[in-house]
């Protein structure tokens, strides 16, 4: 139970930006989660975690090394942690400069949740092939993208902001427009 509330605290620090309170809860969960009694989805969950810490401190090489971690444990796992873990691998993919390899990573992560009618994961997918599509420089495909996110997930305000932060970004790419202002202040609230 103690890794739970470890991983729990991790995530909430990792939301709210503070990466070295977000660094030390992930590495006592996953040190916890060693153990032979624990869940290794609990395991595969902390090195998920701590990829995304790294991605955010821009310690991008020690963000693959857990993500690869963590992607390795979670196919063996599958189910909804091979999703997340995919679409975590893609991001610091994404983050490194291989767009086709992170592109790869959130098509399967998309098709996966699909298959387990994990709706936040195939939300995640979505923005994540949106964001990756406004890198290439197809803002009405990143559009799209982020338009089938927010029709997944209409309670969760993370995920739609994201959502609606993309759709801005993206339109802002393809040029001026009022509802890019609209958008904005949606994706604020």
């Amino acid at each position: 139970m103690q890794v739970n509330a470890l991983v729990s605290m991790g995530e909430t620090y990792l939301r709210l930006g503070h990466h070295d309170r977000a660094r030390s809860c992930c590495l006592r969960g996953l040190a916890l989660a060693a153990g032979p009694d624990v869940d290794r989805t609990l395991r595969a969950e902390s090195l998920n975690d701590l990829a995304a810490v790294h991605l955010g401190m821009r310690d991008f090489r020690q963000a693959l090394t857990y993500s690869e971690q963590a992607l390795d444990l979670a196919a063996q796992i599958g189910g909804q942690m091979h999703v997340l873990a995919l679409t975590g691998h893609g991001l610091v993919c994404q983050s490194l400069g291989a767009h086709r390899l992170a592109h790869e990573q959130h098509t399967r992560a998309l098709h996966l949740a699909r298959a387990f009618n994990h709706r936040k994961g195939e939300a995640c997918a979505w923005n994540a092939l949106g964001e990756l599509c406004l890198l290439a420089g197809a803002p009405a495909q990143a559009v799209e993208h982020h338009r089938h996110a927010l029709e997944l997930l209409p309670g969760d305000s993370p995920e739609q902001a994201r959502a609606l932060n993309g759709i801005v970004q993206a339109r802002q790419a393809s040029g001026p427009g009022r509802s890019g202002r609209r958008l904005a202040r949606q994706a604020r609230v």
